[in-house]
């Protein structure tokens, strides 16, 4: 059965919270309708951020580095679409979430087919808060976190299960 196929860049942080003036711009119109499509989505292809120095958020100029140094204060291993959570996968809460205009951590759970992409050194944690908060369902992600997610014990929690390996 063929379906659409839309690609969404469903996130904005503004600077202000002054939504009524920016209701204009096209970055704010086009972040608004692709949440639509977001919302309703059968499946979300999903990158997991570090907010840590050399992030993307940070390189880009999409957060500065002190936000970043309160969101780790706060809690924060990582992050979906500017969502940031903490190590079981929770909301962290900071005024940063105010700001954004994006699918929140529910409504990106309630996303039947999440696959998260992230791996690499230093990202066993934050990938282990995704899979542990159900904010992914299937994982792209290479061998050694892997064999680190399948093998190393998660406290309060049950093993992951391995369903296919791609050689």
């Amino acid at each position: 059965e063929a379906g659409l196929v839309q690609d969404i860049d469903a996130m904005l942080a503004m600077e202000t919270q002054l939504f009524s003036e920016l209701l204009g711009l096209p970055e704010t119109r086009a972040a608004i309708s692709t949440n639509f499509f977001a919302a309703n989505a059968d499946m979300a292809l999903v990158g997991i951020g570090a907010p840590l120095q050399g992030s993307v958020v940070l390189e880009a100029g999409i957060l500065d580095e002190a936000t970043l140094i309160e969101l780790r204060a706060a809690g924060a291993v990582g992050d979906i679409a500017l969502r940031f959570f903490d190590a079981v996968g929770a909301a962290v809460e900071h005024p940063i979430n105010d700001r954004i205009i994006g699918l929140n951590l529910d409504e990106i759970r309630r996303i039947p087919r999440v696959i998260g992409v992230s791996g690499g050194d230093g990202k066993f944690e934050l990938i282990r808060a995704a899979v542990l908060g159900k904010l992914i369902n299937v994982l792209i992600t290479d061998e050694a976190t892997a064999h680190r997610l399948l093998n190393e014990p998660t406290p309060n929690a049950a093993p992951f299960v391995q369903t296919s390996q791609v050689d």
